[in-house]
């Protein structure tokens, strides 16, 4: 996560306050956290070991994109079911744990719940351009990104509807993700080049 990510992610809870109202804002705070922190931890030990291991093989592109690949898949299998019971059961599932008059914060969950699953996926790979000596086009990106997601609450908001703007933060949110996936993947690509 770069310094633009941290400074950026409280927007979508500034603009629902403004746009929505304290108590949407809430619903919309409590749906982040609840998705989020279990995925960090998670997330967080996974990528220090992929770190630490992409650390020791950053010069064999082959192996590094091996590592990147089976990180990234190992960790789309993880999410499937928590993504698949939020989808299904998210008003439900924060009703019985927050209490009935959270369900409205689960039937927000279920659209975070795409571009949560695609941040838990690239959590490792953000340190790859750290590894690989990136950081400038992963600023970039950050920035592009943070533009997507403030685009996207600026239009969804005007819609007048808290679930519309969210979607449009999620879409924002989840192609500025995939743009980085692919980045990343392309400056580990193996070369093309062979010698004669």
């Amino acid at each position: 996560m770069t310094a633009v990510d941290q400074i950026t992610g409280a927007l979508p809870v500034i603009v629902f306050t403004e746009s929505f109202g304290l108590a949407t804002a809430g619903l919309l705070s409590i749906a982040f956290q609840a998705l989020r922190l279990p995925g960090a931890f998670i997330g967080n030990a996974v990528a220090q070991v992929f770190y630490e291991r992409a650390s020791r093989i950053r010069k064999d592109l082959p192996a590094l994109r091996s590592l990147t690949l089976k990180t990234c898949g190992l960790l789309s299998l993880a999410i499937i079911l928590p993504a698949l019971v939020i989808t299904l059961w998210g008003p439900s599932l924060f009703s019985f744990v927050f209490g009935p008059r959270f369900a409205p914060a689960g039937d927000l969950a279920r659209l975070l719940i795409i571009s949560t699953s695609a941040g838990f996926i690239c959590s490792p790979i953000s340190m790859l351009p750290t590894v690989i000596g990136r950081q400038g086009g992963h600023f970039l990106i950050a920035l592009i990104a943070a533009s997507l997601r403030a685009l996207a609450l600026w239009l969804g908001a005007r819609s007048g509807s808290p679930s519309t703007t969210l979607a449009w933060f999620v879409a924002a949110e989840t192609t500025g993700l995939l743009i980085f996936a692919a980045w990343v993947l392309h400056l580990i690509r193996p070369s093309q080049s062979s010698p004669p």
